[in-house]
């Protein structure tokens, strides 16, 4: 029959070792790829795909104009020789209204996106998540897809909500695998599969990652993370 004993104060010791330098390996990644700046936020590739998704974007706008204009017509029309119809003039408005309010909230604005980093520099990760989340609902410039789903990742990973930051890194990791920030994506996902004692899963993403040729500083860092957890024989989660 199986007895099991407790850890030797030794074992403890050693468990409390590697919890201390996974902690200080997280601080090394979380410093070198969550430390937003200016030039996150500024959409630095926006530039490179603006005139497709103006045009894309103008198109969508064109579109709903034309039915705003379709309506207000009806609309005027049935209000001069329905008068009596208050019923049906009345619905047209609420579809006008409608219509209005859905274009607003699928309007991409930069302060939006702006304002999700400010949130998360400000720690307020709660908050940074929602917003990222407004964002990626909004009609956005395709190449900023990555950067939004990075930042809605980190900001779960900030508030230890394992399974919903790997959600959005695993979408960077697997499907825009040509955006600037898969690699940044791939390091932290394999730190939250590790967190979250997805070791094997782990392993697999970092080892993919360094298969890309990163750069340096982020190789150094993924070489670490994988050394640890290869090393580690009992599995380290967040404290």
């Amino acid at each position: 029959m199986y007895r099991w004993e407790p850890p030797s104060e030794a074992e403890l010791e050693a468990r409390r070792a590697r919890q201390r330098e996974l902690d200080a390996l997280a601080a090394d990644i979380e410093a070198l790829i969550l430390k937003f700046n200016e030039m996150d936020i500024a959409a630095r590739n926006l530039e490179a795909g603006s005139s497709s998704w103006s045009q894309k974007l103008a198109e969508l706008d064109r579109d709903m104009m034309a039915r705003l204009a379709e309506i207000e017509k009806k609309n005027a029309e049935n209000k001069e020789r329905l008068t009596g119809l208050s019923g049906e003039v009345g619905d047209l408005d609420k579809l006008l209204q409608d219509l209005l309010r859905a274009r607003q909230l699928k309007l991409f604005r930069m302060d939006d996106y702006k304002l999700a980093y400010r949130l998360f520099r400000q720690r307020k990760y709660s908050g940074a998540a929602s917003q990222f989340i407004r964002v990626l609902n909004t009609r956005y410039p395709s190449k900023l897809r990555d950067n939004i789903l990075f930042g809605l990742g980190a900001s779960y990973y900030k508030l230890k909500r394992w399974d919903k930051a790997a959600r959005s890194l695993s979408t960077v990791f697997n499907q825009i695998q040509n955006g600037d920030k898969w690699h940044e994506a791939s390091l932290l996902l394999g730190l939250t599969h590790y967190r979250n004692s997805r070791r094997s899963q782990a392993l697999y993403v970092l080892h993919r990652g360094l298969e890309r040729n990163p750069p340096p500083s982020v190789r150094n860092l993924m070489e670490k993370l994988e050394r640890q957890i290869q090393e580690d024989p009992v599995l380290v989660t967040a404290q």
